[in-house]
């Protein structure tokens, strides 16, 4: 189950729908953003989808590929942990850039209960400078 959520969860990026990716959660799913400054949590589907339409759909970017998928299963069966490597162009100018990304996703019933993601936010800001 871990592939088939994180292959949907990818998708969602690359095609850059903060309706699918809110769709991923359970209804009272957290997203955690802890190496942001303002360490966001958001709590519930509704505020998730809000999250990623006033920024992840916001951003002057498109995500190209995903590489260097490493996925970690853990001693609880409905968490794993996977690192990665998002590759994408800045709009309007189309200048390469990439992510790093390590996620830990917490299932419950087919749906994410909990994403704890710890974005390179050190390249990301490099990437808006």
């Amino acid at each position: 189950m871990f592939k088939s959520i994180f292959d949907k969860y990818i998708d969602a990026v690359l095609e850059k729908s903060p309706a699918k990716l809110a769709a991923l959660f359970s209804d009272d799913g957290i997203l955690k953003l802890p190496f942001r400054t303002s360490r966001d949590i958001i709590q519930g589907q509704p505020q998730i989808l809000e999250h990623y339409s006033a920024s992840f759909g916001q951003a002057p970017l498109i995500f190209t590929s995903v590489q260097d998928i490493e996925l970690y299963p853990t001693h609880n069966p409905d968490t794993f942990i996977v690192e990665y490597r998002l590759n994408g162009k800045t709009l309007p100018d189309k200048k390469d850039f990439y992510c790093l990304y390590i996620n830990v996703f917490k299932l419950s019933n087919g749906k994410i209960k909990a994403l704890h993601d710890y974005e390179d936010v050190l390249n990301r800001n490099s990437i808006f400078a």
